[in-house]
């Protein structure tokens, strides 16, 4: 099988790998299942339905919406067919929305629910070039000129039936690595956001190339908890897709830990503030407990030190060690591994640095965190902490393809494919942030 190198190429080998559940979802108080032929169908007839709503190659299409199967479903669909993903954060205010949907010239939006429906609405009259809005949880009316996200498929569907699907094959293989697949609309610190134009081969070359490091085997399941509107998080949930994996999304920031132990994921990816809130919460708990507990759990925490650079290094313990390990473990940290749903293999860790005593403390508890750094423009990773070669306190080696060089004024510069085209309809900035070299 050949390397991919479009996201529809994702998309394809993704929908050939045959697993129990593509994705998860809570509906009230039930985990329910996404099989593939259902992604599969759905991606197929809403990039159909796109094409029929009249959305041409290179057209943009919002999302404006919480991570869901909705989400992805539709980011695939725009991909294939040919149109350009433009994520909106859901935390977005009106005007904010207003200025990103203008400067992209959105011309379809899909949105989530009531709430967002409402922002939508209100600003819809300033947004000249949007000519459709569809919602995935639909009021019992729909609003003139808005439809349903199963409507839509629906339609989607139908049409296939009477003209075949010749249009959407041909659509999807019609990409090619050059071609811009999302703007990503990074928040600026001063005046207006700006879209960085990133290509199907900047993000696939991303995936591909991060999917040597991450131990990621068919079957495992993954906790989608960073939003999607994050490059970070939607390049991960490609590679857990495209390696055969299951995604399951949180239900929101405040449901992770309840989640985590309902999905009791092998994977996650998360900020370091998220990791500070789990510690903290631990300490907490210490605190309150009978003097006994404490002395124990710190006396683990001594442990945890003592065994730290042989987790790293991946050396056996000294026999001593080990047994001192053993009885932490089964005291103290299978405890804090049991709040991450007692199955976690790796977990990546991103958007902010790390402190070295945050990560010398999960992964002497034997919570496996990988470092790694990268930017929205560089679609995302330019380095990452690897299981078999990594330091604490780093952000782990330069991957392969990509180089870095460190400026005199201490600015680090990199190359590769991985290396956004621009900023959307800004040069000036563009100018700013690539050079000739």
């Amino acid at each position: 099988m050949q390397e991919p190198k479009t996201l529809n190429d994702i998309y394809e080998v993704t929908i050939g790998i045959d697993r129990p559940a593509i994705m998860k979802y809570k509906s009230g108080d039930r985990w329910l299942d996404v099989t593939v032929p259902e992604f599969r169908d759905t991606v197929r007839w809403l990039a159909t339905a796109f094409h029929e709503m009249g959305v041409k190659p290179g057209d943009r299409v919002g999302i404006l919406s919480e991570n869901r199967p909705e989400w992805t479903m539709s980011d695939f669909a725009t991909l294939c067919a040919s149109a350009v993903t433009v994520p909106v954060y859901p935390t977005l205010l009106g005007w904010q929305i207003e200025y990103i949907l203008n400067d992209a010239s959105t011309v379809v939006l899909i949105c989530s629910n009531q709430e967002q429906l409402d922002k939508v609405l209100e600003i819809r009259s300033h947004c000249p070039s949007l000519h459709s809005i569809i919602v995935c949880d639909p009021p019992a009316t729909l609003p003139e000129g808005v439809l349903a996200f199963k409507d839509v498929v629906a339609h989607g569907k139908k049409y296939e039936e009477q003209h075949g699907r010749e249009w959407f094959d041909q659509s999807r293989k019609s990409r090619t690595p050059d071609d811009l697949a999302t703007l990503v609309y990074t928040s600026g610190t001063t005046g207006n956001p700006k879209g960085a134009m990133l290509t199907h081969g900047n993000i696939t070359s991303n995936t591909v190339t991060v999917r040597e490091f991450v131990p990621f085997q068919p079957g495992d399941i993954a906790l989608s908890i960073l939003p999607l509107s994050h490059i970070l998080e939607r390049m991960v949930d490609f590679l857990y897709y495209y390696k055969g994996g299951c995604v399951a999304y949180a239900e929101n920031v405040n449901k992770v830990a309840d989640n985590l132990g309902e999905v009791r994921p092998h994977f996650f990816g998360a900020v370091p503030r998220l990791f500070e809130k789990m510690r903290a919460r631990v300490l907490d708990n210490v605190a309150a407990a009978p003097p006994a507990r404490q002395k124990i759990f710190y006396w683990a925490l001594k442990v945890a030190e003592e065994r730290l650079p042989y987790m790293v290094d991946r050396k056996p313990m000294p026999l001593g060690l080990k047994l001192k390990s053993t009885i932490a473990d089964k005291l103290v940290f299978g405890k804090i591994i049991a709040r991450l749903g007692g199955r976690v293999k790796y977990v990546v860790s991103g958007g902010a640095p790390l402190s070295a005593d945050l990560a010398a403390f999960f992964i002497g508890a034997g919570v496996e965190i990988l470092e790694g750094y990268g930017l929205t423009e560089t679609s995302p990773v330019i380095a990452v902490n690897r299981p078999d070669k990594r330091r604490i306190g780093t952000v782990g080696p330069i991957i392969p393809g990509v180089e870095v060089k460190i400026a005199a004024d201490g600015e680090i510069l990199s190359r590769g494919p991985h290396i956004m085209k621009g900023y959307w309809n800004n040069p000036e900035a563009t100018a700013a942030a690539i050079d000739s070299e």
